[in-house]
């Protein structure tokens, strides 16, 4: 058990020695990154979202998840660079103190409407033949019913 000790102390004392400049070592920032928060946001799920010039995001997205006992969801490296966790309020302030944050969003469910309102002319011609419009159009989600056309000019 004291050799246990003793090895966690000695990390401590290397992690506190090392360059702050070492691309494995988080930088604090003087202002935080936004945090942005849904009514209807999943409780204690985020979305962090890394600067695009992370080298190894997902090095930083295990340490940030790891320091702050959060849990990793889900790694984003198309669309953007980042990660989604399960993090408490806590974490999430000590996380948009990273530098290599750029902002961290609520998680939340998100759905489809099936009927647009103000929908311009020639969309509302699509739903509908008979006159008056009604300035609605409306689609079905499973794609029923629908006709599609592929115009080819042979080039």
């Amino acid at each position: 058990m004291k050799k246990q000790i003793a090895g966690i102390a000695l990390l401590l004392a290397a992690a506190a020695c090392a360059d702050p400049s070492s691309p494995s070592q988080a930088r604090s920032r003087e202002v935080p990154a936004p945090v942005y928060s849904h009514s209807g946001g999943i409780a204690n799920d985020y979305i962090v979202v890394l600067n695009d010039n992370v080298a190894d995001a997902s090095s930083a997205e295990r340490e940030m998840v790891a320091v702050n006992f959060g849990q990793l969801q889900r790694s984003y490296r198309s669309a953007l660079k980042g990660f989604a966790a399960t993090l408490t309020p806590e974490a999430v302030a000590r996380i948009a103190q990273d530098a290599r944050v750029k902002y961290i969003e609520q998680d939340q469910v998100v759905t489809a409407i099936t009927t647009q309102s103000s929908a311009t002319w020639g969309i509302d011609r699509i739903d509908q033949r008979d006159l008056p419009l009604s300035t609605t159009y409306t689609y079905t989600p499973t794609g029923a019913g629908v006709t599609a056309y592929i115009i080819d000019t042979g080039i």
